[in-house]
């Protein structure tokens, strides 16, 4: 039920079929089929399928969307509460009534997320970059130091760069990420930690 409006999508419907694929996108949901339901949040908050844009009905289906996600998709939707729920987000499109802004809410979110998918680079390069404005800087570094993401790794010498106690700490980090590269990436969790061990002494 769910693909009729993606054959909408790809060319074989007619935009006058809009409403049935609508009707079968929710009977889908209505059977506890998450990818319905997360369309449907799409469908109402951008307005998709020809439907005028409804924030309620878009809130409504995401919170239906995360009681039947798991794993990855729920993780994902956590993600997307954390979005909404950051009061440093001012655009109106990513806010919601019913979801309160607030630094604690925001990362209260983030951290499920994480915690369900800590490998997530995307999660983890998100959660670890709100702890650290929010100046929790050892947390901030656990939660990087779990990204395969060179960029991320960079980041995590961005943070010994701006303390100058940290200026030999930041030479091990680009070390550990130059032998590695050199030697392949299962040596990798190994290097990108010395900066972990030695700022111990530094982040509290």
């Amino acid at each position: 039920m769910a693909r009729t409006y993606d054959w909408h999508e790809f060319g074989t419907g007619r935009h006058e079929d809009r409403p049935t694929a609508l009707k079968w996108y929710r009977q889908a949901a209505d059977l506890n089929y998450f990818p319905a339901a997360y369309m449907l949040y799409q469908t109402y908050r951008y307005g998709f399928v020809g439907v005028d844009r409804d924030k309620a009905a878009s809130i409504k289906w995401l919170r239906r969307a995360l009681e039947l996600s798991n794993g990855k998709s729920k993780a994902h939707i956590f993600v997307d509460f954390a979005r909404f729920s950051d009061p440093k987000q001012n655009n109106p499109d990513e806010s919601f009534s019913d979801i309160p802004k607030s630094a604690a809410n925001h990362l209260a979110y983030l951290k499920q997320a994480y915690e369900i998918n800590p490998r997530d680079t995307w999660v983890a390069d998100y959660y670890g970059s709100s702890l650290y404005d929010a100046k929790r800087y050892a947390e901030a570094l656990e939660v990087r130091q779990n990204s395969n993401n060179p960029y991320t790794w960079q980041k995590i010498g961005q943070m010994y760069e701006k303390e100058r106690a940290h200026r030999q700490i930041l030479l091990k980090h680009w070390v550990g990420i130059r032998t590695w590269r050199s030697r392949g990436r299962n040596t990798k969790m190994n290097l990108i930690r010395l900066p972990g061990m030695e700022s111990e002494r530094f982040i509290a």
